[in-house]
Parts: structure tokens; sequence; C-alpha cells
């Protein structure tokens, strides 16, 4: 028992620890970075749970390493971004399906209304309206046709 190496062999220790922590570390962040590319290059979804289980550790058994975690939130990034892009996407694909479908419902002189509209592009005048652009089509329509409305019920009212 020598006391005086007591506290040289206790620094000595958590050095050694410490070398051991950014080396499980620095394998963890290659093997996450792995997992990333490997998840892409197939085609899946790249989601924080996806990386997990590729990689064999619980979220939270990820989180405890800082660059590893680092790692996680630019995925939670970056599928915010792809969200916000196929979004965007759909946006303007049912955008160009709406007026597409007000046209052809012109052309054949039907009602342009929003369930008319639903109907011709197989979704409910609510779902559509979570779409920013296409709700402003929708809004304009229905503004359109109450001003036709009205402009029809007080020429009937001048008539009588």
């Amino acid at each position: 028992y020598y006391p005086d190496l007591r506290a040289p062999v206790a620094l000595e220790r958590r050095r050694y620890q410490q070398k051991q922590q950014e080396q499980r570390e620095r394998a963890l962040v290659e093997k996450v970075e792995q997992a990333i590319e490997d998840l892409r290059s197939r085609g899946i979804l790249l989601t924080q749970p996806a990386v997990c289980q590729q990689v064999g550790y619980s979220l939270n058994g990820l989180q405890a390493y800082p660059q590893v975690n680092d790692l996680l939130k630019q995925v939670v990034e970056e599928r915010k971004t792809q969200i916000g892009r196929r979004r965007q996407d759909r946006d303007q694909f049912l955008m160009d399906e709406v007026q597409a479908a007000i046209e052809k419902l012109q052309s054949l002189g039907k009602p342009v209304t929003h369930k008319a509209i639903g109907r011709m592009v197989n979704m409910s005048p609510a779902c559509l309206g979570q779409y920013p652009r296409v709700k402003e089509i929708l809004d304009r329509v229905a503004a359109e046709t109450r001003r036709a409305r009205k402009k029809k019920k007080s020429a009937l009212n001048r008539h009588q």
C-alpha cells in the first residue's frame, strides 16, 4: 500500500478511461456515418430510429456521445428539409391539377365549386385546403363564385 501513488494512479486511470471513451466515440462516429450513407444508398428513409437500428444502439446510447449526437441532429435537420421540399413539390403538383380541373369545368360549362374540383383531383376540399397555394386558388374560386351568384341575384331582382 503506497499512499503517495494514489493520486497519480487515479489520474492515470482517468486519462486511460478518457482515451478509451474518445476511441469508442471515434469508432461510433464512423459506424454512424457509414449507416447514414448505407441508408441513403438503399433509398431508405433517413431517420434517427433507422440509424439506430442500423448501428445496433438505442437513441439514448448514441446521444451519450457528443459527436454522434451532432450527426443525429443533422439527420433530423436533413429530414425536415426533405419533408419541406416534398411538400412544396406536392403543393406545386396539386396547384397545377386544380388549375387544370378549373379550366376543364369551365370548358364543360359546369359550376366551379370546391367539391367539383376535389372530385376531379381525387381529394377532398378539406385536404386540398391544407396546401397554401392551392388554398389561395380555392379561395379565389369561392370569391368568384360568390360574386357571380350575387350578380345573378341582383340581375334577377331588377327584372322582377
